[in-house]
């Protein structure tokens, strides 16, 4: 099914710190059958691979610091944009990337603290190179950002600062001409300039944030979006309330494939209300629960009608939702409960919506219960049960017609051996889905995919030394 290693490194310098993280893995998506709405099938084992790769450096010193990290992610596939299984045998795609970063602290007089940092990144997504479909885009982003801190006294601090980045595609020329622009060009650019600001005051009404962010983008224009917090703790009761404006702003494949369409995409817009209380019963128990409003202005959804994609926005989404939990811990003994649900009755979007079911989302449960544990049985040896249950997804079934999926429950236990037989060694041996619950991923949207089988029951040995 899986298995992979790694290995962390790390020392220290007097003032400077380095270290080094490698990563290598490969596992498949799935043992099952996978089989499109026209009755092609093909067996997802050996043909569904997962090969995630990567190499993390960082060094800093007192006052800077550098970081790379290199990754190499892909996969394999049999199963295309529009679902049908392909012909020609599965085909291969890669995410290759690579990030820098170089941050400086500059202290100055007043008490002023200031972070410029200069990030680039380089990516080439859903790089593929297959006679039938080749998909070849390479990506930069070079971002510079000015970050400045101020103390007054130990209740305030201002925070504010200004960023700009670069964004370059650049279209190779083996790319397939359904994905190249429409125009025949090969390249674009876009700039972003954004402005923000933060203040946090610690009073003894309770505890207040409040903060903003401009940005104006080369393409879509500009967007300001404010944030606002508040927390307070009352003896064992805490409370915290959010209210908060977000955007999304369009890729440059989101771009590129509404304006083939005579689409002029725009940044989606998010509103979200929150607040949360908690309660510590005693040392040992906690409750809480919280509520939730969601709404999305201008949704960008996405669409694959005969394996033509297509971006466009819509007037409106949104959901409401509300959880629960309770956590337990005496010593060793650790549990969790938590329970989630919501209700998407302000969801606009067609291709995300059930028939006679305003409530529910295309792919996903109404409602949600996790549960952990964590018990010693001996010396250095626990028990870890885990189990999730999701109710009734409503996805596209045999036809391409909405149906029903029932609940699921995914249970897993897993026995952790630590320093034994070897002092800083740590065992484990595990069962992912317990009861095989054949659990499949629902496609959220009429994108023409049928579900996609995820793995079965999983036997599991881990093993962690540290030197």
């Amino acid at each position: 099914a899986r298995n992979y290693a790694g290995y962390s490194y790390g020392r220290v310098f007097g003032d400077t710190e380095i270290s080094a993280k490698a990563f290598w893995g490969e596992a498949q998506r799935s043992d099952g059958r996978y089989k499109d709405f026209a009755g092609a099938s093909y067996n997802m084992n050996r043909a569904s691979d997962l090969r995630p790769r990567s190499l993390n450096l960082q060094a800093s010193g007192r006052d800077a610091y550098f970081k790379l990290l290199v990754d190499d992610y892909s996969l394999r596939y049999r199963d295309g944009i529009d679902g049908a299984v392909l012909s020609t045998g599965s085909g291969k795609v890669a995410f290759p990337a690579i990030f820098a970063e170089f941050g400086h602290t500059v202290y100055l007089p007043g008490e002023i603290r200031l972070e410029p940092k200069l990030n680039y990144s380089r990516s080439m997504a859903w790089l593929e190179k297959d006679p039938y479909f080749a998909y070849d885009k390479k990506t930069q982003r070079v971002t510079a950002t000015v970050t400045g801190f101020r103390h007054f006294g130990a209740a305030t601090e201002i925070m504010a600062g200004g960023e700009y980045f670069n964004d370059r595609v650049k279209v190779d020329e083996i790319t397939a001409p359904g994905s190249k622009y429409s125009n025949l060009r090969e390249q674009a650019i876009y700039d972003n300039y954004a402005f923000f600001g933060q203040a946090g005051i610690n009073s003894g009404i309770a505890n207040f944030v409040a903060g903003a962010r401009y940005d104006k983008h080369s393409h879509y224009g500009s967007s300001l979006v404010p944030r606002f917090a508040a927390t307070k703790l009352i003896d064992d009761f805490n409370f915290k309330a959010i209210y908060s404006r977000a955007f999304r702003a369009p890729g440059i494949e989101n771009i590129r494939l509404a304006g083939d369409n005579g689409i002029n995409i725009r940044p989606e817009i998010t509103t979200t209300v929150e607040g949360e209380a908690g309660y510590k019963a005693g040392d040992t128990v906690y409750l809480y629960g919280n509520a939730a409003a969601t709404n999305i202005e201008h949704p960008i959804v996405f669409s694959s009608v005969g394996g033509t994609e297509g971006y466009r926005n819509y007037p409106q989404t949104g959901t409401t939702s509300y959880g629960a939990g309770l956590k337990y811990k005496d010593g060793a003994v650790m549990a969790s409960l938590a329970y989630l649900t919501y209700s998407a009755k302000a969801n606009r979007v067609d291709v995300y919506s059930v028939p006679a079911h305003g409530s529910y989302l295309l792919g996903f449960p109404r409602h949600k219960i996790v549960a952990n544990a964590a018990v010693p049985l001996a010396a250095g040896l626990s028990v870890n049960p885990s189990a999730i249950y999701i109710s009734r997804r409503y996805g596209f079934g045999a036809g391409g017609a909405v149906k029903p999926f029932g609940e699921k429950v995914i249970a897993g236990v897993n026995l952790q051996l630590r320093d034994r037989p070897l002092q800083r060694l740590t065992l484990n041996l595990g069962v992912k889905d317990i009861f095989n619950s054949r659990y499949a991923y629902l496609q959220p949207y009429d994108g023409g995919h049928a579900p996609l089988p995820a793995s079965s029951r999983e036997i599991f040995l881990k093993a962690d030394y540290e030197f």
